[in-house]
């Protein structure tokens, strides 16, 4: 029996940012499978964070809080759900 529920795959990396991803991996940049993956899927243009920090954004992306609210306010910072 196959689910009729949608398939989400959500990828986060530390240190690659929009420069890379103009159409999809910049040319000079050799990921033949982000690049198949990009060109099959829907991608985002205009994304916001909760904080330019990497745990606190992380956190709040998870738990749908604002940093303030998860207190994860630095990379040294647990998540405790």
């Amino acid at each position: 029996m196959t689910s009729k529920r949608p398939n989400f795959l959500i990828v986060m990396v530390d240190q690659l940012n929009g420069t890379l991803f103009p159409d999809g991996p910049a040319d000079f940049l050799h990921a033949p499978h982000l690049k198949a993956l990009a060109a099959s899927s829907a991608r985002f243009k205009n994304n916001y964070t909760a904080s330019p920090l990497c745990a606190p954004g992380r956190a709040a992306f998870m738990s749908g809080q604002l940093p303030s609210r998860t207190e994860v306010y630095d990379n040294a910072a647990e998540f405790a759900s």
